[in-house]
């Protein structure tokens, strides 16, 4: 099993908050990581910062987003193998994208583990800034790394959901 940190936009005003069903990845990723996600791997969600009501584009034209919440705000298990979004956001083009079902999500509008919560842990534990900003929103996490997220999250590091 690996583990991912899959970075999302928030979600647009008007729809479900917390609908944690799916991890996307970046055509500019190619298919060196779509060959090594598989059903049964963990996906961390980290919802990057946004300003309420901020438009952007979409495939299905502009759409205003909800606020960001700055932090993990889902731990997801793959559930499905990827298939193509035709989507696009911001004028980015997706790529790929696999179906989940949530381990354990936030409700409303905190996220479980807020940024700065985030990066005073990431600094004690490994003496370095965690930067959820990264080319394509996705990467995988050492095991390390994996288990500080599960013990700030509060779920088994060896989970099997």
């Amino acid at each position: 099993m690996r583990y991912w940190l899959n970075i999302h936009h928030p979600t647009p005003i008007g729809h479900k908050r917390d609908k944690w069903d799916q991890v996307y990845l970046h055509t500019m990723h190619g298919n060196t990581k779509l060959k090594q996600i598989r059903v049964g791997d963990i996906a961390v969600i980290y919802e990057m910062d946004w300003e309420y009501g901020c438009p952007v584009q979409s495939s299905n034209g502009p759409i205003v987003l909800q606020g960001g919440r700055k932090g993990i705000t889902a731990i997801v298990k793959i559930h499905k193998p990827a298939v193509a979004d035709p989507h696009t956001f911001d004028g980015n083009h997706y790529g790929w994208r696999f179906d989940t079902k949530p381990v354990k999500a936030s409700t409303g509008n905190q996220p479980l583990v807020p940024l700065h919560r985030l990066k005073c842990a990431w600094q004690a534990r490994f003496g370095s800034t965690f930067n959820p900003r990264f080319p394509g929103g996705l990467r995988e996490l050492s095991p390390q790394e994996w288990q500080l997220v599960a013990g700030l999250v509060g779920i088994p590091p060896n989970i099997d959901c």
